[in-house]
């Protein structure tokens, strides 16, 4: 009996691989189209017509009155005062608070964890 089981695997195993190789063979239907060269037709070739732009275009008046605004939102945000600049002995403070807020921390876990 296992003999038979042996050569009925045997069977489906080759033809298994027999049809995985026929697909890979090259049959009538995969040979293209014979492409022909390239021919002068002694004319200079159009590929389209004139481009447009694709929205409308803005008059004079429009782009004048547009980079007006603009100006004048560059001149009313140029006219806000910058925050004035941190000092050296600001920095050090802010570090000293930051170093005594961790150094608590710190401490507070300890504390928690006995």
């Amino acid at each position: 009996m296992s003999q038979h089981a042996g050569l009925c695997a045997r069977f489906i195993l080759i033809s298994l691989v027999l049809t995985g190789l026929s697909a890979c063979a090259r049959g009538p239907d995969f040979q293209g189209v014979p492409q022909e060269g390239a021919a002068n037709t002694g004319t200079f070739p159009t590929f389209a017509r004139t481009p447009r732009g694709e929205t409308k275009q803005l008059t004079q008046q429009e782009t004048a009155s547009i980079t007006s605004a603009l100006d004048a939102d560059k001149q009313r945000q140029q006219g806000i005062a910058a925050p004035p600049p941190t000092t050296q002995a600001e920095l050090d403070a802010i570090r000293r608070q930051a170093q005594q807020e961790a150094d608590e921390t710190l401490k507070e876990i300890e504390t928690e964890s006995d």
